[in-house]
Formats: structure tokens, sequence, C-alpha cells
């Protein structure tokens, strides 16, 4: 299990450099939930074009004109260097993105201070997080501009004095700008991302050292190569221990606490911006640190590769400037895998249908026409931080009616709701245990006018849908299956449309993508054959 980044810091006291107060060591872990559920890295398109990967690698040579990716930064006395180094990476892609154009600096001051609102600005200054979150918070809500400490650029500079002279402040979450030379308002300077990715692959231990299969720790370090070659730079979490920060380049790569080191003392954000071999020809990864330029090499490390040294490969992300659209233009030439509302009990609400790892919003009138709203795009792109790739098969009403949880067939599974972008829905990381909600086992349910419907997605009961009384949930149902068994060989979905009638959609009899309409009220033993026309397209 990978480490939340509790960011340590160090002081300069007389000549000895000494662990920081703030924040204070020691490691957490994430929860199971959390760890499993994060969107993982998939190569697309852009990664299958890359020919080979060189042994040596520099995003500072691949792209000069991308100032960002050189700056050093200093985080000050706070641990923000989860901030710090998701505002450079962000920074990094933006300009990468736009042709070596777009030389804004994100604000590491809006990721602490927004990321988490449940803290207050002691936590946000002292606490650590995980890169993953501050790129969820820029997919969905944005974030400003801001350059380095008393820069006097963008819209939110980083506010901190550098170390060693720093001192920690309190970091509130701001909805204005801080510079008051700044022209933009702060809504309009919002940057945003389509997705990111993160990948979990390992459980560093307390010793820092690999326990990693080696298979694993080669294709993430093989992964990691092929994004930053294609995108830029990315985040990695690694764990610290007290020889790691007066390392020097003269000691070759740094290949793990050595004797008399002390640790582990925390957790760390770091950017990693390339890779080559030391003087041995030990594969080393380059890390641009944020502690300034008198640490380390002129502010770069570098740390041994492909052996998941203090975790390095263990828990790594990266933001997504422009997700890859691969959907077909129409969702509606297959079967649909899902049709789910986003608030189930709210017929006002926005309706989703999910086929593959496409999604698309449509609207659905009341005799059941299904419109498509805008064009397919990737679930990543419009689900974010919930499930990256499909099928969607299962849905859940959270307890909280404003939030929806979806998930894969894997139980990769998100809880989703909306969020102030358009087009945007955040979700929370989560996990289904799929085995009490299978396809082989397990219903899917609405509920309408106090009533609760079950249809099953397994080929044994693929054409049954089942009404049961709301004062009875458990009691004995109606099997009304025969009012959909002419019309389906499979019912892959179902959905309340206005609490009178429902649309059901799946294979029709004919291998053919389909949905009807069935009012509810038509729903008994002696009426079985009441189901509306089969629509057969979108």
């Amino acid at each position: 299990m990978a480490p939340v980044v509790k960011c340590l810091l160090f002081a300069v006291i007389a000549v000895n450099y000494v662990v920081a107060k703030i924040p204070p060591p020691g490691i957490k872990k994430l929860s199971d939930t959390q760890y499993e559920s994060l969107p993982k890295f998939e190569p697309n398109s852009r990664h299958r074009a890359v020919k080979a990967i060189p042994d040596c690698f520099d995003a500072r040579k691949r792209w000069p004109k991308c100032k960002s990716i050189g700056d050093i930064r200093n985080q000050g006395m706070c641990g923000t260097c989860w901030a710090v180094a998701s505002s450079a990476v962000l920074s990094d892609r933006i300009c990468i993105a736009s042709g070596e154009k777009d030389q804004t600096y994100i604000s590491a001051e809006h990721i602490a201070g927004c990321t988490d609102l449940k803290r207050n600005g002691y936590e946000n200054c002292q606490g650590g997080n995980d890169n993953a979150n501050a790129y969820r918070q820029v997919a969905t809500f944005g974030v400003v501009s801001g350059g380095n400490y008393n820069s006097k650029s963008g819209c939110m500079p980083y506010p901190l004095r550098p170390l060693p002279d720093s001192e920690a402040i309190d970091i509130t979450c701001r909805d204005q700008c801080t510079n008051t030379g700044f022209k933009q308002s702060f809504e309009k300077d919002k940057h945003y991302i389509d997705a990111f990715w993160a990948s979990y692959i390992g459980q560093t231990p307390l010793n820092g050292m690999q326990n990693t299969p080696a298979a694993e720790t080669a294709k993430n370090v093989e992964l990691m190569k092929m994004d930053i070659m294609t995108n830029g730079p990315i985040t990695a979490a690694i764990v610290m221990y007290t020889d790691f920060e007066p390392w020097k380049p003269e000691q070759g790569a740094y290949r793990g606490p050595g004797a008399g080191a002390q640790g582990p003392i925390g957790g760390h954000a770091v950017r990693i911006i390339g890779w080559c071999k030391d003087p041995n020809g030990v594969p080393y990864w380059l890390i641009a640190n944020s502690w300034g330029t008198d640490k380390g090499d002129k502010g770069t490390y570098w740390i041994e590769m492909g052996k998941n040294v203090i975790g390095v490969e263990d828990m790594v992300s990266a933001p997504i400037i422009k997700q890859p659209n691969t959907c077909p233009t129409s969702l509606c030439e297959q079967a649909f895998d899902q049709v789910i509302r986003l608030h189930p009990n709210d017929p006002s609400s926005a309706v989703f249908v999910f086929q593959g790892n496409c999604t698309q919003e449509v609207k659905v009138s009341a005799d059941g026409k299904i419109t498509p709203v805008g064009a397919p795009g990737p679930i990543a792109s419009t689900f974010m931080g919930g499930p990256n790739y499909g099928p969607i098969r299962f849905w859940v009403e959270a307890q909280n009616p404003a939030e929806l949880w979806i998930a894969s067939d894997n139980g990769k599974a998100g809880v989703c709701f909306d969020t102030p972008r358009a087009g945007k829905k955040g979700c929370r990381v989560g996990k289904f245990n799929v085995n009490t909600m299978d396809q082989n086992a397990g219903p899917m349910t609405i509920t309408a006018g106090g009533d609760k419907y079950i249809y099953y997605t397994d080929a044994g009961r693929a054409k049954q849908i089942y009404k049961f009384p709301g004062r009875s949930p458990s009691g004995q149902g109606i099997d009304i299956g025969d009012a959909v068994s002419s019309k389906f060989k499979k019912v892959t979905s179902i959905l309340d449309i206005d609490g009178s009638k429902m649309l059901v959609c799946g294979v029709g009899i004919k291998g053919q993508p389909a949905c009807a309409t069935l009012a509810y009220d038509t729903w008994k033993l002696s009426n079985h054959n009441t189901l509306k026309k089969i629509v057969t397209k979108c």
C-alpha cells in the first residue's frame, strides 16, 4: 500500500540538517477503497506511437521553450509538496500540449487550499495528500494561475517564502485573486484538465524497499517512461529517509537507505522529469524536487530506477490535458450497457447511456424517445475519478440523494455527483463488492411510485423483470418477464422515465439494439403484452 504524502521538509540549523516539525513524521496508508479505485494508466494511440525508449531522456531538453519544466520550486515551511509537485506538472503539461506556447504557471496555493475543504488553514499547510486528488480537483472544479513566491505572476502566486528562512502559514481556500495587479477575473482564469490517471502497483514496506513483483515494476517503468516522453513530467510519491536529503550527484544514483540512515520519516511528493544512467551504469529517475536549488544537484535528485527504491514506482499519477476521444459518433448502433439517471429519484436530472469505454448524456421523452445531447466521449472525461473504463454494468443510489454509485464488472467504481463545470461529473473513489452484484447472481433495481422493479442481466434470467410491492420488497413479486420475452433476447437496463413509465433497453429478439416503454399501471398478471413500440435508434 502506498503512503499518503506527508511532505518532509528540512530546515538549516547551524550546519546540521534536521527534520522539520511541520508536518509531523509518520506514514499513513491509503485505504483499500482509495488504493483500488483510482483511475489506472492505460496506453492510448499517442503512447503506442512511441517506437523506442532511449537510455536517457530529459523533458527540459525535449521541450526547451517550456520554462516551467526546468524551474525548481520551493515549497517553504509547509507540507505542500503534493500541491507544488502537481501544480508544476500541470504547468509543464499545459505548455507541452499547447506546442510550447502557453507558459501559464498553475497555482500551488489554490490546490493546497481547496482540494480538501474539510481541513482548516493550518491543516492545509501541515497535512499531506495524494497528487491524484489534486488532479481530480482541477478536472472538476478548475484551478487558477499563480507563479512562485514574490513573482507577482498569475492570479494566486505561492505565498510562502523559500526555505530555509520560511515560516509556516495558514493556507485557506480563496475565491479571489491575491495578486491585485492581475487583470483576469478569478472564474475566467480557471484552468481545467480532461482527466487524469494514477497507478498504484505495490505495497512499499516501512524499510522503503521493494516487495512488488519485479515484472509489475518493470511494466510500470515502461509505462511511466512512455507517458513522460509523450505528454511530459509526472508526479510520484516516495518514502523518506534521513540520507536522502543530503544526497549529491557524486554519490551516484540514490539506491535506498544506507547504513546509519534513519527512517522512514514520512512521505514526499516529487516530479519525475526524465531518466538516465549514473557513471556506474545504474539507471535512475531524474527528480525535480521542491526544496530549492541548493539541495541535491541544483534541485534535482537521482533515484535508482526499476527496483522500486523508496517506493518511487509504486504511486505515480499525471493529468491528461486532452483526453483522446476514440468513441463512435453514435452509441445507438449497439445495445447500451447501461442507461443511468444521475439522481434516480429526480426525473429532471441528467440521463447517461454507457457503451464500452464511452458515455453520452441523452434526453428521454415521456414516450421513451432517446435524443443525444452532445457527442459521445470517454467515461473518464465525463465522470472524473470514477471507473475510467467500461463496460459500466451497475449503479446504486448512494445514501446522499445527490450522489450515485456507478461501477464496472470488476468492481471499479465511483460516487458521482454534479460539479460546477458544465459537462463534467465529479466522482470520489470507491469499490463495489461485485460478488453480491455481478451478472451471474445479482439483480439491478429501480424504484418508482413506491414500488421496486428488478431485472437480471445473466443469460438464464435475461428476459425477466419483477415487481415487488414497495411495502414488502422481499415479498412475493409479480413475474412480468413475458412482457419483454417476445421483444428482447436480453435486458441490459431499465430506467424510470417519469414515475408512470419505464424505459426498457437491451438486445432485441433479432439481435438489434432496442429500447421500449412500459407503463407501470399495466404491470398486472392479466396483462403482460403492453410493451410499446420498440425503438431501435436514438
